[in-house]
C-alpha cells in the first residue's frame, strides 16, 4: 500500500439541514471523534491543492509498513459520528487524486459506513486495483457490488454523494 492523497469530507443530510459538518474549517482535527493514523501521516492545511469547499483540506497518507497501533493494521482513518439505525443519511465527500497517484495493488477502502453490530461495514467506498483508476461502492467484505465509477482523472477533486440507510 502506498497512498498519498488529500481528502475533504462534508457530512451532511442533503436538502434538509446539516446534522454534522465533518470538514476541516477549524484548521485542525477537532471535529473528528477519533484518529487511527500514525501522527505524521495526517495534516490539515490550506495550501495546494486548494480545498474543494471552504478554505481547508486534510492530507491522509498510508505507506507500506505504516501499522497504526490502535488497530494493528495499515491505515490512516478519521472516525466521525455514529450512524443512527432506521434513518436515512446522505454523505457528500470530495477526494483529490494527485497527478502522481498510482492505483493500489490490493484492495483499499477510502470510506466506510459501519453499523452498530460489528463485523465488516455494510457499505464501503473502495479504491479499485489496476488501471484505469476507479472507485466502487461495495459491502465491506466485497460480497456485493452496488456501484462503480467511470475512469477517474488525476490532478482534480472528485465528488461523491452517498445515501445510507442502516436497518
Amino acid at each position: 500500500i502506498s497512498l498519498t492523497g488529500y481528502i475533504q469530507i462534508i457530512l451532511a443530510q442533503l436538502f434538509v439541514k446539516t446534522l454534522d459538518r465533518g470538514d476541516f474549517e477549524t484548521a485542525d482535527l477537532s471535529q473528528w471523534r477519533e484518529r487511527q493514523c500514525l501522527p505524521d501521516r495526517v495534516s490539515v492545511g490550506s495550501r495546494r491543492p486548494d480545498a474543494f469547499d471552504g478554505s481547508h483540506r486534510a492530507r491522509l497518507e498510508v505507506q507500506d509498513g505504516d501499522v497504526e497501533p490502535q488497530t494493528g493494521s495499515e491505515r490512516c482513518e478519521l472516525v466521525g459520528p455514529s450512524l443512527p439505525h432506521d434513518e436515512e443519511r446522505w454523505y457528500r465527500q470530495a477526494i483529490y487524486i494527485p497527478s502522481e497517484a498510482d492505483p493500489p495493488d490490493s484492495w483499499q477502502i477510502m470510506s466506510q459506513w459501519y453499523s452498530n453490530y460489528g463485523g465488516s461495514p455494510p457499505l464501503a467506498l473502495f479504491n479499485d486495483t489496476g488501471l484505469p483508476m476507479r472507485w466502487s461502492l461495495r459491502h465491506g467484505d466485497s460480497s456485493r457490488l452496488y456501484w462503480r465509477s467511470e475512469k477517474l482523472a488525476r490532478d482534480r477533486w472528485h465528488e461523491i454523494v452517498v445515501g445510507v440507510y442502516l436497518s
